[in-house]
């Protein structure tokens, strides 16, 4: 038996940087046991997904005793609620528990009720965070048996990018439920203040999918960007690649994050970054190294951060080619041996 057939995986499968972290864990741990706790959808989605997963679980753990460490992958609020329901069960079961916490506005929903999520993260084998800031939150607040494990990401063998000689490529990749509070709305509105000559250059390719999708049309079009910015919808397989192979930056002034899977993913495809000093961002884009970092909602640096992209070949290859150094460490093989040894150890105990 493979160490990969006693591990059994909790986590949304839905678009969104989880299940992305998920599907590069299933692509290299064959046998491991995956249940989906949500597939995305409404409030009474989530119920019956949750009812659904919660079934499986139970079942999984009660039919194959092989199962030994259950790992749930979890954002804040009610996401992480309804997670401890799958980490006492499995306790109750007699199995070790991971709790992986992916959630950006982590440190919000931990003030609410700083003793008892403490309380509820302690009661869990093991608490894996995404960076060294996440880290140090955690530890303040007295979470024991704490480790650091980055996202993971598919490392491209080479990049080929499209030559455009005309036209500047930047990317948004992620959902778009709450484009104000990915930076989504600041950065069309940067788009929108580019000097005219610059903004003739530039495509913004936005790929994603969520419930403000027509929000963001009507506001692409009232700024008169319909030539400069392009909804992609989601994208994922052939497509998603193509758009990697055509964009020279990647472009995130999120308000909030966790270790975004999306940044580490165009970090490995040799693109410089602009990104807003959030999370765990810090971490792995260097402000005029392989990026910029900008403070949320701080347009004009967002604006001027555009510019110098556009305007600086030299500086914008030399950073995409930093950032791709970088993202090695991210590879997923490398993820993947952290997750072994917190596994061997788990095993042991």
């Amino acid at each position: 038996m493979t160490k990969s057939e006693k591990i059994l995986f909790v986590g949304p499968r839905s678009r969104g940087g989880m299940d992305e972290v998920l599907k590069a864990y299933a692509s290299t741990m064959p046998g491991a046991h995956f249940v989906a706790s949500y597939h995305g959808g409404s409030a009474a989605r989530k119920i019956v997904d949750f009812i659904g997963g919660y079934a499986s679980a139970a079942w999984l753990l009660l039919t194959h005793p092989s199962i030994k460490i259950v790992h749930i992958h979890s954002a804040s609020g009610a996401s992480f609620r309804r997670k401890m329901y799958f980490a006492r069960l499995a306790r109750r079961l007699g199995r070790k528990v991971v709790m992986h916490v992916h959630s950006g506005r982590f440190a919000d929903y931990f003030n609410t009720d700083p003793e008892g999520i403490a309380r509820s993260l302690n009661y869990c084998d093991e608490v894996i965070c995404l960076s060294d800031q996440w880290y140090d939150f955690f530890s303040s607040h007295g979470i024991k048996n704490l480790d650091l494990v980055p996202n993971p990401v598919n490392y491209p063998a080479q990049v080929e990018r499209e030559a455009d000689p005309e036209k500047i490529h930047l990317l948004y990749l992620g959902v778009l439920d709450n484009i104000k509070a990915k930076g989504v709305v600041d950065l069309v509105k940067a788009m929108a203040q580019l000097k005219p000559e610059v903004r003739d250059r530039v495509v913004l390719h936005i790929a994603g999918a969520g419930s403000e999708e027509d929000k963001l049309q009507s506001m692409i079009s009232s700024e008169g960007l319909d030539d400069n910015v392009v909804l992609e919808g989601w994208v994922s397989g052939d497509e998603k690649r193509k758009l990697l192979e055509m964009c020279h930056c990647f472009v995130l002034p999120s308000y909030f994050e966790g270790l975004p899977v999306s940044i580490l993913e165009c970090m490995a495809w040799e693109m410089p970054i602009i990104a807003s000093r959030v999370g765990g961002i810090p971490s792995i884009v260097e402000d005029g190294d392989n990026g910029y970092l900008i403070e949320p909602g701080d347009i004009t640096a967002l604006t001027d951060a555009i510019t110098d992209v556009v305007a600086n070949p030299t500086v914008r290859s030399a950073m995409g080619k930093s950032s791709r150094s970088k993202a090695a460490a991210y590879s997923i093989d490398s993820v993947v041996e952290q997750l072994d040894k917190i596994y061997a150890r788990l095993l042991e105990e």
